[in-house]
């Protein structure tokens, strides 16, 4: 039960409503907070009443349905429940939430019990565990995790870029613009200093005109320093704001498509899911073609459901050729002369498309049979030896040709 996925399912909606209770409780304690600053005459209690005991008495029940489940995991999955890590991070925030409840009756400090309760917010972490029965969301964390490879790399190159340029800039003003010999008022060199004033301070500013508003930095730098700085904010724009950070997006997304395509489980989901749809489609057709409803197709029920043109379409739009009523019909049958809805799907699915290697492969053996028995014994090998004699032949020409040309 424990790894079912309805059971996964029920448990990740009871995770998010908790979170969202955890929002509603955030934003109640900051009416209290905004009192406590003179930003507001009313109480939390006036604004929301009844929220503190709803809140309470929600997350006396939530840490209950938890600690359930985690008993349940131990129970049923025994020592496989310790070779989980997720199973440890929900039994570490159960035991820290009874800890912080039976807190209150023990000598232990206020402070320790408020971080305590910092610890429920890791149940959303546990949402990681329950997305893999959901197959977007897995795409996603998926591709995520694989990126984080290049997104070290591109935030290393993204980061010396910026820390040059933050030298660049920072020298330059503290030069030419903080020595005291120029006609910039004092509120303009604090002004342009917030921004500038340090190495660190011109990072976070370079950073937030690459990655956030440029402007107001650019309209700083024009109007406290010199018109000329308008060059320097365009050129750092059109390359570091659009040239490395397409770039940037440009490897993530091709890495997210490499993701997709070659994962296992990704690949594995995208076939099982393409197969739950086949298998709909062709159930569909099975039960609109049985007119007689004895769950099987005669000939002329197949017969009759292909005379609709559109179902024809459809087929085609698959990779089905329909033309032949009867011919298809004989390859999806198994010889009894009725179809089941089982033989439907199968069959479809192995006749959609054109033929694969594996396909020719089986199909050699045969052909090679059958030429020997047409052909007179000799002639076959003689004309093979014959075609292959005049391959090697011209590629002796070509490699002939190239050294030539080469030499």
């Amino acid at each position: 039960m424990s790894k079912h996925p309805m059971f996964d399912l029920s448990m990740s909606i009871l995770i998010i409503i908790n979170t969202l209770l955890f929002a509603f409780e955030a934003q109640y304690k900051g009416f209290n907070l905004a009192q406590a600053l003179g930003l507001s005459e009313e109480h939390a209690e006036e604004v929301w009443p009844g929220a503190r005991d709803f809140f309470e008495n929600s997350e006396m029940i939530f840490g209950i349905i938890f600690t359930v489940e985690v008993a349940a995991r131990l129970l049923l999955e025994r020592l496989g429940f310790a070779s989980d890590c997720w199973n440890w991070l929900d039994l570490s925030i159960v035991l820290f939430w009874l800890f912080s409840k039976t807190g209150s009756v023990l000598p232990v400090n206020s402070q320790v019990l408020r971080l305590l309760r910092l610890f429920r917010l890791l149940r959303m972490l546990s949402l990681v565990r329950k997305i893999k029965e959901f197959d977007a969301l897995f795409l996603m964390t998926t591709a995520v995790r694989s990126s984080f490879g290049v997104l070290g790399w591109t935030a290393a190159l993204l980061f010396v870029c910026q820390m040059m340029c933050a030298l660049v800039i920072q020298q330059a003003l503290s030069s030419f613009y903080f020595d005291g010999q120029n006609l910039a008022t004092l509120n303009e060199q604090k002004e342009v200093y917030e921004y500038f004033g340090t190495f660190s301070r011109s990072l976070l500013s370079l950073f937030e005109m690459t990655l956030a508003n440029w402007p107001p930095i650019c309209r700083l730098l024009v109007n406290n320093v010199s018109e000329w700085w308008m060059i320097f904010c365009l050129l750092h724009k059109l390359t570091m704001g659009f040239a490395v950070i397409g770039v940037i997006n440009g490897v993530l997304m091709q890495e997210t498509f490499r993701v997709a395509h070659t994962d296992d489980n990704v690949m594995v989901r995208e076939k099982q899911r393409a197969m739950r749809v086949h298998t709909t489609k062709m159930k569909a057709l099975f039960d609109d073609a049985d007119t007689s409803g004895d769950g099987k197709l005669d000939i002329e029920e197949f017969k009759a459901i292909l005379l609709d043109s559109d179902v024809k379409i459809w087929l085609a739009a698959m990779d089905l050729d329909a033309s032949d009523a009867e011919e298809l019909f004989e390859m999806l049958d198994d010889g009894d002369g009725r179809l089941t809805a089982e033989e439907l799907v199968i069959g479809v699915s192995k006749l959609r498309g054109g033929a694969r290697a594996m396909d020719l492969r089986k199909l050699f053996p045969g052909a090679k049979a059958w030429a020997k028995d047409v052909v007179p014994d000799g002639i076959l090998e003689v004309e093979l030896e014959e075609m292959n004699a005049a391959k090697d032949e011209e590629r002796d020409e070509w490699d002939e040709h190239q050294v030539g040309v080469y030499l």
